[in-house]
């Protein structure tokens, strides 16, 4: 019988690691969670999804999670068998390409935001030092994700809750966005890969605009949508993925617009439990 690789997940608690913890539960392999102050004297294959988006609300919160505890990791040297980081496609914003490929030169802009891009850069740069490093660029996850703070599960949650949604980016603003489970499939392909090393994309390989995904919540809500003045204008690239293609078994199963209507039914599902458990 094969030996059981173990998994040592850092930032299971979190989004990504949670859901990554299910799928190797599945498999049937052997996990080590490790919370992401502390570190595991075993060796196995790492998966770090550590990292946290409230830059604008805590700053040093954010540069411990996306830089300070992956610094301490490889400072104490610890051993490991494979490492594999999960970055983002937010690195490609700045982007004037139409197509955003690993291996391209990336733009850092002075806006407030681009302060986790510039962790997660740096974060890129130190693994850059080290052997037998996977870096997985993966762009924006949708799922049933009650309270996350990205802008999906925040603008569903708002025009269920309070039948209105505020929205601080142009219409015509597309993101590439692909599903918890597409995700995390294709992630643990990729991490099988014992030999492999290098920066990877991950995503759907399509961008959907704003404005489809409004009018759908819109209509399955009946929520008033609020323009705020200004609006910026926040479009990637579409993402190269030949690279991963080339690597592993890829493969997308499901579109964020035919996925809309069943997430927004089963957020309102789940927001009732809270209310419920609350009142």
């Amino acid at each position: 019988m094969k030996k059981k690789e173990t998994y040592i997940v850092y930032g299971s608690k979190g989004y990504i690691g949670s859901k990554i913890i299910n799928l190797l539960r599945k498999k049937k392999q052997k996990i080590i969670c490790v919370k992401k102050n502390l570190y595991s004297k075993k060796i196995g294959n790492v998966i770090y999804c550590v990292g946290s988006d409230d830059w604008s609300i805590n700053p040093f919160k954010t540069y411990n999670s996306n830089f300070v505890h992956l610094y301490n990791f490889f400072k104490k040297k610890i051993k490991y068998k494979t490492f594999t980081y999960i970055s983002t496609t937010r690195l490609y914003l700045n982007l004037k390409n139409k197509i955003a490929s690993e291996d391209d030169d990336l733009v850092i802009s002075k806006k407030k935001n681009s302060i986790f891009n510039l962790q997660k850069l740096m974060s890129e740069s130190l693994l850059s030092f080290y052997k037998n490093i996977k870096i997985i660029r993966l762009s924006n996850v949708y799922g049933y994700c009650v309270n996350k703070k990205t802008i999906l599960p925040t603008i569903i949650r708002d025009s269920i809750l309070k039948k209105k949604i505020i929205i601080s980016i142009n219409l015509n603003s597309q993101k590439d966005f692909i599903s918890e489970n597409d995700a995390v499939r294709n992630i643990y392909l990729l991490v099988k890969k014992k030999k492999l090393s290098g920066t990877y994309n991950l995503g759907s390989g399509k961008n959907t605009k704003i404005k489809k995904i409004l009018s759908i919540i819109k209509k399955y809500t009946n929520c008033n949508i609020k323009f705020l003045k200004n609006l910026s204008k926040e479009s990637y690239p579409k993402l190269n993925l030949s690279k991963i293609k080339g690597i592993i078994n890829f493969s997308i199963k499901n579109d964020i617009l035919k996925d809309l209507p069943n997430i927004i039914k089963k957020t309102k599902i789940l927001l009732k439990k809270d209310e419920s458990a609350n009142s």
